[in-house]
């Protein structure tokens, strides 16, 4: 009985000490209470670190250590110490552990007035699922996948090598380094993608820029009015923008690309072109050597310059037409290759064509303008 007294009796001391820790450990900043919390879970090199509706940022990076720890700032907007305090220990219930699989959230989270900014190191070989109210996220060096989801801070994912999927209510997206396919999602922020050998390559965003660099695999990318820039892809891009200026360099798949009025710059395109504009100007250059893939080639603005530049040995058949007012400076087509071209007066418009056969003839050039000069080339 003696004994079993004693038990308790050192329980309720360490249990009162806990306590005691907790509230030394709290301090007052700012006007907010804030507590840190380190936590520590023995896990295989391999498994799932899971957030939940957590508020605040997000720093995860590999380690070589087969366990998951987290460093957990907290900030409470609340006016006694008792208050933080109860926050505090409800936290630990906030944390669990199934098997490999670390699960952050719960309600110790959803109170609007608790903000956290968490470092946690995990396992390379672990995999993330992150879901965050607001907040920015950071992963570096994870082998496994990633699905960020936050509702407005910036997501930025280096030497991630599993399927990236990133999602964000506005901020800026930076991915670099995954060996797997990418998909991002954002609101109106800019998406930067860079060493990405994957099978696909998916943006949206609802009015930043877009940069893709070293890709190989299929490319679709989308934004409201920013301006687009792909170089050096391996494989096709569909990629659409309501007004910027879209580049692409050093592409080794047919290219289809649209703008609501910005420039097309498009050059060391190996397959086939389909680009469009409502009136900016286009500089394309085809530089296919195997003639027997598709080169078909398509280019339309409403009122532009068009410059093709194609291989002097390509077969094909061209078709070029501008358009200009009769009041206003005059359109002309100007071609390396020898072409019949000819001006028809339609109303108050000059219709200028150039068409014929290259090399025997071949895949289509369309070429269109409503009222630019274009300009035909041999590389």
């Amino acid at each position: 009985m003696k004994k079993t007294t004693r038990v308790i009796m050192a329980m309720i001391m360490v249990l009162g000490f806990a306590v005691l820790c907790t509230a030394q450990d709290l301090v007052k900043e700012d006007g907010d209470w804030v507590a840190k919390i380190e936590k520590t879970f023995k896990t295989k090199g391999t498994g799932m670190l899971r957030m939940e509706k957590v508020t605040g940022s997000v720093e995860i990076t590999a380690w070589d250590k087969n366990e998951v720890f987290v460093s957990e700032t907290k900030r409470m907007d609340v006016f006694s110490k008792s208050e933080a305090e109860i926050a505090v220990e409800k936290t630990d219930a906030s944390y669990s552990q199934t098997g490999n699989t670390i699960v952050i959230g719960g309600p110790a989270f959803s109170k609007r007035w608790i903000k956290s900014s968490f470092v946690i190191k995990v396992p390379a070989g672990f995999s993330c699922d992150l879901s965050l109210r607001a907040g920015a996220v950071s992963v570096t060096g994870l082998k496994g996948d990633v699905d960020a989801s936050t509702g407005g801070g910036a997501v930025e994912l280096a030497d991630c090598y599993g399927n990236a999927d990133v999602s964000t209510g506005g901020g800026s997206v930076s991915v670099s380094g995954t060996l797997k396919n990418v998909e991002v999602s954002t609101g109106g922020g800019s998406v930067s993608v860079d060493n990405a050998t994957g099978d696909r390559i998916d943006i949206s965003t609802g009015g930043g820029e877009i940069s893709i660099s070293n890709a190989s695999g299929t490319i679709k990318a989308s934004t409201g009015g920013g301006e687009i820039s792909i170089t050096d892809a391996s494989a096709s891009i569909k990629a659409s923008t309501g007004g910027g200026q879209v580049t692409c360099r050093n592409v080794g798949g047919s290219i289809r690309v649209s703008t609501g009025g910005g420039e097309l710059d498009l050059k060391g395109i190996k397959g086939s072109i389909k680009a469009s504009t409502g009136g900016g100007e286009i500089n394309a250059e085809l530089t296919c050597s195997d003639f027997s893939k598709d080169h078909t080639v398509s280019l339309s603005t409403g009122g532009g310059a068009i410059s093709l530049s194609i291989p002097a040995k390509l077969p094909a058949t061209i078709d070029a037409e501008t358009r200009y007012r009769m009041s206003r400076r005059e359109s002309k087509i100007i071609s390396d290759f020898k072409l019949e071209i000819n001006s028809v007066k339609e109303g108050d418009r000059m219709i200028v064509t150039a068409e014929g056969d290259i090399n025997g003839g071949g895949d289509l050039i369309k070429l269109r303008t409503g009222g630019g000069n274009i300009h035909i080339k041999k590389n």
